[in-house]
């Protein structure tokens, strides 16, 4: 099993995993699945770090880079409300950087007293799960310990962080019906709280959801994606290239063959020895922050052909899925006889397994115009005319 991330990098945000307690278990909540779209691993053992170990891990961060620093992980936040608040103050030390808490709202109950007025001057907003607009509702959707207690409680919480916290908003999933929504926007509406509706992100096809939650659909990536070749030099979130990986694998191939294998590169010496070996993929010294070397091996898929359609279609799922994330990248052929040779030497490849292509990615340092590219003309029906 990888490594337990005690903090995470999504998007523009760093989260900090503080525990995997929670008194509730909702249908929805994608802790069931056992993993994570967001870190490798979020499942801490039979012992949870300490506050100090926390600290010691953000120490390592260079928090300026963040919008927010979000408490958010694979757990309930306020079940370590005490250790949550210290490290808020340790945060606030180094600088004004604004924090944020993902809630389930359960925290009066949790802690056995009133805590909202604690956040006064610690965190800048709270996001508290709603999801339904009666305690019977709730009760059956988020199976919370605290029975018919809770959503009263969640209520009382919410309006009590309204007094002192900047931005208070209360979130519902997609899936709810429009006459459920409309009655959880008139409790926020009645405690002054903002409604924010969720997508969902199905346990089932979790990827498209994180798409999602970083702010592009399918077709709108698909749509406005450009090669890019010029980069910032900031670095990929280790949770981004993952999810990007992640997209590589759920690309379709010949007879369901999956022959491919990437190849990640951020080592700069490596990087320049691309560069300079492969006059296509002179980019890399343009900023960019990785390389991913697509090969296939022919062992699982024996005709080149479909080597090179099957990490073709894996390049373009994660090219898009950079694109979703904000991130930019440039697809390079790979597959000439003495490109093979030199990947082959450089990465000690197998026999079998043969270069097909390079993605280049990084921060995009440019934003291209989206020209109209759909052409009519190119679109035949039934016959070729």
């Amino acid at each position: 099993m990888a490594k337990t991330d005690l903090t995470y990098e999504h998007g523009k945000n760093l989260y900090i995993n503080l525990t995997n307690e929670c008194p509730c278990s909702c249908d929805f909540c994608l802790r069931d699945g056992g993993g994570s779209i967001y870190a490798d691993n979020l499942w801490y053992g039979e012992s949870e770090p300490t506050k100090e170990e926390f600290l010691s891990d953000l120490e390592t961060r260079d928090l300026l880079k963040y919008e927010e620093i979000v408490f958010c992980g694979f757990g309930e936040p306020a079940c370590r409300w005490d250790d949550m608040m210290w490290l808020c103050d340790k945060i606030k030390e180094k600088g004004s950087f604004l924090i944020r808490i993902n809630t389930n709202g359960l925290s009066d109950l949790i802690n056995e007293r009133s805590t909202a007025a604690e956040l006064d001057g610690r965190v800048d907003s709270i996001s508290i799960s709603l999801n339904a607009a009666t305690p019977e509702d709730y009760d059956a959707l988020c199976h919370s310990s605290f029975g018919l207690e809770a959503l009263p409680a969640i209520i009382k919480f919410t309006a009590n962080c309204v007094l002192v916290v900047p931005r208070v908003y209360m979130t519902v999933i997609s899936t709810m019906d429009e006459e459920e929504i409309e009655a959880c926007r008139a409790i926020c509406k009645k405690i002054g709280a903002e409604l924010v509706i969720r997508e969902y992100i199905d346990k089932e096809d979790d990827m498209n959801g994180f798409i999602k939650e970083a702010g592009m659909d399918v077709l709108t990536a698909i749509n406005t994606r450009k090669s890019i070749r010029n980069f910032t030099g900031e670095a990929i979130g280790e949770a981004e290239l993952s999810t990007i990986l992640r997209s590589g694998f759920n690309a379709p191939s010949a007879r369901n063959c999956r022959p491919w294998d990437f190849i990640v590169v951020k080592n700069s010496e490596t990087m320049a020895k691309i560069a300079e070996a492969c006059p296509n993929m002179g980019m890399i010294n343009r900023g960019a922050d990785c390389c991913v070397v697509l090969c296939g091996d022919l062992n699982l898929s024996d005709r080149d052909v479909f080597l090179v359609t099957d990490c073709s279609a894996a390049a373009e799922n994660m090219l898009l899925t950079a694109h979703a994330l904000g991130l930019g990248g440039v697809w390079c052929h790979a597959a000439h006889d003495e490109q093979r040779a030199f990947f082959t030497e450089l990465f000690d490849l197998p026999e079998t397994v043969k270069s097909v292509m390079v993605l280049v990615l990084g921060h995009p340092a440019e934003k291209p115009e989206i020209p109209e590219r759909f052409d009519e003309k190119h679109v035949h029906h039934e016959k070729y005319n």
